[in-house]
């Protein structure tokens, strides 16, 4: 209750919280090790993405703007959560000028809880962004309309799902 305790509505994607859906996610993007920060926005990414094609989201996660880019809500409690049942691991890894946080899945992830539209959106998303390091993918992330238009800490409704700039079907 402490971590989902929220009707489904558009700050959800219409859907309520679906644990095993997120934690099956950031296994699926953090199978080969993956920064904290470009985790996070693949997790907005696969939401937003698949709320604009089918107008639902993948996890239910509801989004907020921070400084670095939107996050999914209490993202640090579901990481906890995730290490403490060895799940993840976190390693901290230097990065140019700074230490971030390397998250490495211990277990690979159960892709059948998706259908295949969320495994095709969760697919498109991680192939777009292959190339992308933490940097270049919170760039991107602070120019959506979604970010822009929110203030620190507040949510990001999935209303902006629809202004998505270049992963959009067809772009």
């Amino acid at each position: 209750e402490y971590i989902a305790k929220y009707k489904a509505d558009l700050n959800s994607g219409f859907q309520k919280l679906n644990i095993n859906k997120l934690y099956q996610a950031i296994l699926f993007f953090c199978e080969n090790g993956m920064l904290k920060t470009k985790l996070n926005k693949l997790l907005f990414y696969a939401d937003f993405t698949n709320f604009n094609y089918y107008t639902v989201s993948i996890t239910g996660a509801r989004y907020l703007h921070y400084q670095h880019g939107p996050v999914p809500e209490k993202y640090q409690s579901h990481l906890a959560i995730l290490q403490e049942e060895e799940f993840i691991t976190i390693e901290e890894t230097p990065i140019i000028d700074y230490i971030g946080e390397m998250i490495i899945s211990l277990r690979k992830p159960d892709l059948t809880i998706f259908s295949e539209l969320e495994k095709n959106t969760l697919m498109e998303v991680m192939r777009y962004f292959k190339d992308f390091n933490a940097t270049d993918i919170r760039k991107f992330s602070h120019d959506e309309k979604g970010y822009l238009e929110t203030q620190d800490r507040e949510f990001i409704s999935y209303a902006y799902a629809d202004n998505l700039q270049n992963i959009r079907k067809g772009s």
